[in-house]
């Protein structure tokens, strides 16, 4: 079992794409070298027992399908430092019966069934635990290396990716845009903090901290929905405006006042 490390910024802006495209363009930031890996799309489906159980246990399930790759994850004990880093405990692999059976013992409320596990069948394998999808959205992703500029090593201290996140909701579409930086090889939290500042700085006004993961986020935006809190017609486009975010914030903190598990 790994630990990642990682820092998440929304995008704060009416065009989140002219700011995405910004930041692709940059060769450089502050004393950082990017390195751009290119784009992929990416489907994820999260699951949960029917007693939110992996929930309860401040866990996530998800399985990742990407062109035919298919890897299960499963994160969580998240703690938020000071300044918004975010460190978890992280299973992730290729879709194996391996890689299920860690899930399993660390999940601590999955049993293995015998003959249960099919290797051309993710979600039946998972449906057949008595699991079930609590979340399903599409994410296209840019990819692009940090490397620190030390002469002529370049050698990658962290990963950047620029999400665009679709969450289809009550038959509409809502699209978040947001920024992950995250530590790789012997990337060092001082260190990713240092570029996201610089980032900052170079972008001012438009990086805002955002230490909600993609699944909290889109529960609070599925509830406020569904309440009618939010109304999918305010929007000229499936872009969430930003006017959305404050209350999307406000229902976060409101559902953890009320279960400290979430």
């Amino acid at each position: 079992m790994a630990e990642e490390f990682e820092i998440t910024l929304r995008i704060d802006s009416e065009n989140p794409e002219a700011v995405f495209r910004k930041i692709s363009a940059l060769k450089s930031v502050g004393p950082y070298t990017l390195l751009p890996r290119g784009d992929l799309v990416m489907h994820d489906r999260y699951y949960d027992t029917p007693d939110a159980g992996l929930r309860k246990k401040r866990y996530a399930l998800r399985l990742r399908t990407h062109g035919r790759d298919r890897m299960l994850c499963l994160k969580g004990k998240e703690k938020v430092n000071a300044w918004g880093g975010i460190r978890r405990l992280e299973i992730e692999g290729p879709w194996s019966e391996e890689i299920l059976e860690q899930v399993i013992r660390q999940a601590g409320v999955l049993h293995h069934k015998e003959g249960a596990f099919r290797e051309d069948d993710p979600a039946g394998t998972l449906e057949g635990l008595s699991l079930m999808v609590i979340q399903s959205r599409q994410t296209g992703r840019t990819l692009i290396d940090i490397a620190a500029a030390n002469g002529d090593d370049s050698t990658p201290i962290g990963e950047m990716a620029l999400d665009r996140v679709s969450y289809e909701i009550a038959g509409n579409r809502f699209l978040h845009y947001e920024l992950e930086v995250e530590a790789k090889g012997g990337g060092k939290d001082d260190a990713l903090k240092g570029f996201v500042t610089c980032l900052q700085e170079t972008l001012p006004g438009v990086l805002k901290r955002w230490e909600y993961n993609k699944l909290i986020t889109g529960h609070a935006l599925e509830a406020l929905v569904k309440e009618g809190g939010l109304s999918p017609g305010e929007r000229p486009d499936d872009l969430i405006p930003q006017s959305w975010y404050d209350s999307i914030e406000r229902r976060i903190q409101s559902d953890r006042k009320a279960d400290p598990e979430k």
